[in-house]
């Protein structure tokens, strides 16, 4: 015997509407927090539909001394799973700024001025140059 349709779409729609809203419950990074995934309450208010997050930004101090770890730490933390997003636009920009109280040896400026353009996978966007 084959259900009814009526009876049959009504079923289907609870189902997939609790599957939703076990799926909402699901994103809620950390029990107990509240989160913009949660799924809302029985009795309250409408929930707002779920607005998409479509950018990330963060901004990183690193000590000159660990900068080659800390680049590699961010590749394997963040950068990795960005750029595996197919759709991603990813851009990383580094800023370096060094100030000599004292002033920069003759020697110093030639061979950050010539080296700031060389490294193989780096492009200089500005800069590299020394200021009085």
């Amino acid at each position: 015997m084959l259900p009814r349709p009526v009876a049959a779409a009504k079923r289907a729609d609870s189902v997939s509407t609790d599957a939703l809203e076990r799926r909402k419950t699901a994103r809620t990074p950390f029990a107990g927090s509240s989160s913009v995934n949660r799924a809302p309450q029985s009795g309250s208010p409408a929930a707002v539909p779920e607005v998409p997050s479509t950018r990330f930004f963060a901004q990183f101090e690193v000590k000159p001394s660990a900068a080659k770890l800390a680049l590699a730490e961010l590749h394997d933390e963040l950068i990795r799973h960005l750029i595996a997003e197919p759709d991603a636009k990813v851009t990383l920009r580094v800023e370096l700024t060094a100030e000599v109280p004292e002033g920069a040896s003759a020697h110093l400026r030639r061979v950050t001025s010539e080296n700031a353009d060389k490294a193989p996978n780096v492009t200089l966007k500005s800069g590299g140059v020394w200021e009085e």
